[in-house]
């Protein structure tokens, strides 16, 4: 599958925001006026030409966009079977694409030829836990959805065993990390596919992924460049 995601910048939209589109445009025509080719990007330089927080993402190991976050989303217990609100950002690109993550997990996108358009832990979320706070081998259980072909509510489940220490270099800094892999399951149609995360093992947040889109479909390599949570510290540049 060919995927056109160019320079433009992912921005996040929400339902609340007053006068967001504007914004949205005034960065969006910055970002463009500045970057250049595309693996390129992949530099300080670039994620210091925002405050906002922002990623690198690759999808299908095609070429590396630099994407930043304008709002986060805030949702009713309801969306991920967890008390209370939950923050989600919703990224954007200029040709419509849209992807969703929660926590550091992938949760759904839009506009791509294969879509996810549910993820939902049954039993309590990893995600929301914290993979540092889940035992070695834990088995979490939920529903997927993804399309073409109406794959509606497909149970699954995910196991997730510790991988190893390691330093994790990022255009942030060197961050000291613990990796995960995450196997998932789904019986109904025979499909097992493995996810890979690297944890911050200070603050717990998900600082590198590799996540399937689709169950045989896609994938997508998130990188953060500047995190959301204001509160994670730098890496130490090497």
């Amino acid at each position: 599958m060919k995927l056109t995601l160019k320079l433009a910048v992912l921005l996040v939209v929400t339902s609340v925001a007053g006068g967001c589109s504007n914004r949205i445009g005034a960065i969006k025509s910055t970002f463009e006026d500045s970057l250049g080719g595309s693996d390129a990007l992949r530099t300080a330089a670039v994620v210091e030409t925002t405050e906002l927080p922002s990623i690198f993402i690759t999808i299908n190991q095609q070429n590396t966009i630099f994407v930043a976050l304008a709002v986060d989303e805030m949702l009713p217990e309801s969306f991920d079977g967890v008390g209370g609100l939950t923050s989600i950002q919703k990224w954007l690109s200029a040709d419509g694409v849209i992807i969703i993550t929660q926590h550091g997990q992938l949760v759904a996108t839009k506009g791509l030829l294969s879509d996810r358009t549910r993820t939902r832990f049954s039993t309590s979320n990893p995600f929301a836990v914290g993979l540092l706070n889940i035992t070695d081998g834990a088995e979490f259980l939920g529903e997927l959805s993804w399309q073409p072909g109406n794959h509606e509510f497909y149970p699954f489940s995910a196991r997730y065993s510790l991988v190893g220490e390691q330093q994790l270099d990022l255009v942030l800094g060197s961050f000291a990390v613990v990796s995960y892999q995450e196997v998932v399951n789904i019986p109904l149609i025979g499909v097992n596919y493995t996810n890979r995360y690297w944890v911050d093992a200070v603050t717990g947040q998900i600082l590198k992924s590799e996540q399937m889109i689709t169950p045989n479909g896609d994938s997508i390599l998130i990188e953060v460049a500047r995190p959301v949570n204001a509160s994670v510290a730098e890496g130490v540049s090497e």
